[in-house]
């Protein structure tokens, strides 16, 4: 699923960081390096559906749910988004904006 994605633009950003994440979060907590008390909590959005919105309106709408955005295109509005609409993603995740 990471090495190989099937379907759109593939970004890092979207595709590995929020594995990257958690695994390298659970790694430091394992060796010692977080206190004890302390536990990672993941906090999951789902993913709005953007497509037709303005990129100002779209970009209130990330901004509201946590999450960031990568713009690939110079248009106005909203043609595709990655990850599609109704994904679960981690708070704090960069999604691509076609335009």
């Amino acid at each position: 699923m990471v090495d190989e994605p099937s379907a759109g633009v593939y970004y890092g950003s979207i595709v590995a960081a929020p594995y990257g994440k958690i695994i390298f979060s659970r790694l430091f907590e394992y060796l010692g390096e977080k206190k004890q008390d302390e536990s990672i909590v993941v906090e999951y959005v789902s993913m709005p559906d953007l497509v037709g919105l303005s990129l100002a309106d779209a970009a209130g709408e990330l901004k509201k749910i946590g999450l960031d955005y990568e713009l690939d295109g110079e248009g106005q509005y909203i043609l595709r988004q990655l990850p599609p609409e109704n994904t679960q993603i981690p708070k704090g995740t960069t999604v691509v904006l076609i335009t």
